[in-house]
């Protein structure tokens, strides 16, 4: 049952368990169950799991905290985080606190991973002041569990991250390559919230709160234990302004230089001017990420909407990695990448963040190549595009089916698009529905209509079967169209148009026949095959 459950054939064991054990009269122990709650918590299979756990206890067996933590990985790992999972995880936290029953961390840390993937940030980090409450250590993974909370909370979880590191480092806790790489997937994909909140970030200073040193436990103040975090920040400014310190820039290795990367403008943030000394025509950005924080010469925050604004108020690539060198943590390529998709979208911030790779020791891999090149293709700037190609062969790395994906998306033209299903017909490669989808959305953008429908043809000559997604696509152009066309009929052709008109009429025409000899690939069901044939499903 648990080599099968290693090899991913949770159908064939819960088969057994549900079928061959029950047929020769043996009756399952904890261990049996362990095993296959655990395998349903790795898939996110939360019906079967908690039917298991319903199953265990049943039968008068005593679930550990094994059986807790797998449940609480099935909430966090369900393809339904925001109901299924949140409701299910809500639950059982409930159940648990009725009950008595004291976690230790690694079930903790499950709890909190859980509620964080499901949106309920509030209880992630109630359940770290829990933990401390009751005694339990707060470990660098236990805030990497928040951390990974934070990223759920759009339109705040990059507030809340910067108060989970300046925890972090209030504790002594050194951030690992997990840690930054989340807080660097937070700067991504979070936004700040109140402006306000956030500016009061550039003013606080760290709460003199419990400390943890080595494996004693938090004490206990008064009556209660004081929270650990809040999500909302209540704290006075602090009426002493921290001295302004410019530390130099280093990467991991002794003798690498900084001055590789070039910085985006921080237009975002207001500086003042150190005038007094050599350094009066630098800026001089807070320190936010460091074991002491400081604000630096800033005396103002703007919006904080786009992911480069959100980089620079942490100091950028060069401050991201001159703390990780200081904490003695290596970047990898997931960290490079991050930081990739949140820096201007230019060429040159770029190619400066390839050089500082270079100097770092970090090899890129395809994956990495691919997200540049649909940088590029998205801002419609083909020939960038095209020198990833180059760029990749230094690294022997070889283009594959995502690379021209990437490349698709950067086509507006029919001539070009042509061409380019001829270049993969020679380079051996197949166009799948992905980079149809995006040929016919180019297409759309247009409004070439002529070109949506050779586009069409190719799926139809290629035997490429449309999914929902392109269908809706197609539909909402056919509604445009039709409408457009009743439009001009109403107030008369206009001569500029006439040819448009009449590709939106063939369009229609077209796409109407290309529907017909159609099928529509439709979405498998996310436990179809950990369910027999028989199974109705969900």
């Amino acid at each position: 049952m648990k080599m099968l459950c290693k090899e991913n054939k949770l159908l064939e064991a819960l088969r057994i368990l549900e079928e061959e054990m029950s047929s020769v009269g043996v009756k399952p122990n904890s261990y049996c169950y362990n095993v296959l709650i655990g395998a349903c918590g790795r898939v996110g299979y939360t019906k079967k799991a908690f039917q298991l756990y319903s199953q265990m206890k049943k039968r008068g067996l005593t679930p550990k905290h094994v059986v807790f933590t797998s449940l609480f990985n099935a909430c966090a790992n369900s393809p339904w985080p925001f109901t299924d999972g949140l409701q299910r995880a809500t639950k059982l936290h409930k159940q648990l606190m009725e009950n008595g029953i004291i976690l230790n961390n690694t079930s903790s840390h499950a709890m909190i991973k859980a509620f964080g993937r499901c949106g309920d940030i509030n209880t992630a980090f109630q359940i770290v002041d829990e933990m401390v409450y009751k005694g339990l250590l707060i470990t660098t993974e236990s805030l990497n569990f928040l951390l990974q909370a934070c990223i759920t909370h759009q339109e705040a979880g990059f507030r809340h991250a910067l108060l989970v590191w300046r925890k972090m480092r209030e504790l002594k806790l050194s951030p690992d390559i997990y840690s930054y790489n989340l807080l660097v997937q937070c700067i991504k994909e979070c936004q700040a919230g109140d402006p306000q909140l956030t500016s009061q970030l550039l003013q606080e200073t760290p709460s003199p709160s419990m400390t943890v040193k080595g494996t004693q436990k938090p004490k206990i103040n008064g009556e209660h234990t004081e929270e650990i975090l809040q999500i909302e920040s209540k704290k006075k400014p602090s009426e002493r302004e921290s001295k302004a310190h410019i530390e130099a820039d280093r990467y991991v290795k002794s003798g690498e230089n900084s001055d590789s990367l070039i910085e985006p403008e921080y237009t975002v943030i207001e500086v003042k001017r150190k005038m007094e000394n050599a350094q009066g025509d630098q800026q001089v950005l807070p320190d936010l990420l460091g074991r002491k924080m400081t604000v630096g010469n800033v005396i103002g925050l703007s919006s904080l909407q786009q992911p480069k604004d959100r980089l620079a108020l942490v100091g950028g690539p060069v401050g991201i990695f001159k703390h990780m060198a200081e904490d003695n943590v290596k970047p990898d390529i997931r960290t490079v990448a991050q930081i990739l998709e949140s820096l201007p979208a230019d060429t040159q911030t770029e190619e400066a963040l390839l050089d500082s790779m270079k100097n770092i020791g970090i090899v890129p891999d395809c994956q990495f190549c691919n997200m540049l090149i649909r940088r590029r293709s998205f801002r419609r700037d083909t020939s960038a595009a095209k020198e990833v190609l180059d760029y990749m062969q230094k690294y022997h790395l070889v283009p594959d089916l995502i690379t021209l994906g990437c490349l698709a998306l950067g086509y507006h033209r029919l001539h070009d698009a042509k061409n380019f299903l001829k270049d993969m017909d020679s380079l051996g490669f197949k166009p799948n529905l992905e980079i149809m989808t995006s040929l016919v959305k180019n297409s759309l953008v247009k409004t070439d209509y002529y070109f949506t429908v050779e586009m069409l043809f190719e799926m139809r000559d290629r035997n490429i079967v449309p999914d929902e997604c392109l269908i809706n696509i197609l539909e909402k152009a056919r509604k445009r169209a039709r409408d457009m066309i009743l439009k001009s009929e109403e107030d008369g052709d206009n001569f500029k148009q006439k040819n448009k008109l009449k590709g939106m009429r063939l369009f229609l025409l077209e796409y109407k026949n290309w529907l017909k000899a159609s099928s529509m690939q439709l979405p498998d069901h996310p436990w179809a095959q950990y369910r027999a044939a028989t199974t109705t499903q969900r």
